[in-house]
């Protein structure tokens, strides 16, 4: 995909956030618009960081970047390059599965259990120091054997 078509891409996400929030909307888009309006509607019920006014107007904030003029202008210092794979490691919060440690302590001091958290804290710096002490023995050992 060249710069040129991942612009026009991102101009159509645009456009299409431009439509939804002044209501000229394509008949083609219908469920779209409606879908977004759900997502918006949903992530505000699991969420209440989520205010559905406050994230439409980030939804719009974020739609006036994506034109065709504004990401021209953003890009034009770019030289194209050839692909390369790359991986992208994230962390999630889906209990047992990818919960990260700071989250684990984030979630005990919600529910204020200090001392959970306290103790996963406590776990993961013993953990940390146990980790720099067999670092430092093998950099030494590894020193003493040339």
């Amino acid at each position: 995909m060249t710069l040129k078509q991942r612009i026009q891409a991102f101009a159509a996400v645009g456009s299409f956030i431009d439509r939804h929030f002044s209501q000229q909307g394509l008949d083609s888009e219908t469920r779209l618009h409606q879908g977004l309006d759900k997502l918006v509607e949903t992530a505000g019920i699991y969420n209440n960081w989520f205010i559905p006014t406050y994230v439409n107007e980030a939804i719009a904030s974020i739609g006036l970047f994506l034109s065709e003029k504004e990401l021209t202008a953003f890009t034009a210092n770019l030289r194209e390059v050839q692909p390369k794979t790359i991986a992208i490691i994230c962390a999630g919060n889906i209990p047992l599965v990818s919960e990260i440690a700071p989250l684990l302590i984030v979630t005990k001091l919600e529910q204020f259990d200090y001392a959970g958290a306290a103790a996963i804290g406590a776990v993961m710096l013993a953990a940390s120091f146990i980790m720099l002490l067999a670092l430092n023995g093998l950099q030494a050992w590894s020193a003493s054997r040339r």
